[in-house]
């Protein structure tokens, strides 16, 4: 096997045991198991199980910023509608957490308690997920699709914080009850509880 399959290897019997078990009640021994490989095979690509955790985070993390950035050349931004726009960035968002349900209960469901450094990887990701938010706000300030008055702070956390409890519920929490659900039926509904508030009458009906 290739060093960077059996590492590709250690990193997914990892994220299966964090999203089964939990981050503490997961140990080294657990995924040499899992992996079916020598101790010393994990030490030679990570330093301890936080570096296992870490590195899963940030890989996470950086594909989230990818997709967002491919999934935008995807759009024609002279002719796309707010209300289109705004389902567009809500659906890229659930389909990422929707195409990894461990990862999505990992990042979603265990941040709290966790070593300063995995807690700050966890939080680096919410918080750049508002600030895209606020980003897109203010810009539909610009352009007179969004009232000039409105609280970015308090909109983003909102329907950020609406987008990530989403997530969760139906990939992780309920993903075998509503497996029937697509994400283009979820993403409509965020859209349409939260367009009425955000855009100028007539614009996102």
């Amino acid at each position: 096997m290739k060093a960077e399959d059996r590492k590709a290897l250690i990193l997914e019997c990892a994220k299966q045991l964090f999203s089964e078990h939990g981050y503490h009640k997961t140990q080294i021994s657990d995924i040499i198991n899992r992996a079916k490989i020598a101790r010393g095979t994990v030490y030679q690509y990570f330093k301890n199980k936080d570096d296992i955790f870490i590195t899963l985070l940030e890989n996470y993390f950086d594909k989230w910023q990818k997709i967002l950035v491919r999934r935008d050349y995807e759009l024609d931004f002279s002719v796309i509608s707010p209300v289109d726009f705004l389902r567009h960035r809500i659906r890229t968002t659930l389909q990422f957490f929707a195409e990894d349900h461990e990862l999505c209960n990992i990042v979603l469901r265990m941040g709290v308690g966790l070593h300063e450094s995995i807690e700050t990887m966890i939080n680096r990701l919410e918080r750049d997920i508002l600030t895209i938010v606020k980003n897109e706000i203010r810009f539909g300030q610009k352009t007179h699709n969004v009232d000039e008055n409105m609280d970015t702070d308090l909109v983003a956390s909102v329907l950020g914080g609406a987008v990530l409890k989403t997530a969760h519920f139906y990939f992780v929490q309920e993903r075998d009850r509503f497996k029937d659900k697509s994400v283009d039926e979820i993403a409509e509904g965020i859209t349409r509880i939260f367009a009425p508030g955000l855009f100028s009458k007539g614009t996102w009906s």
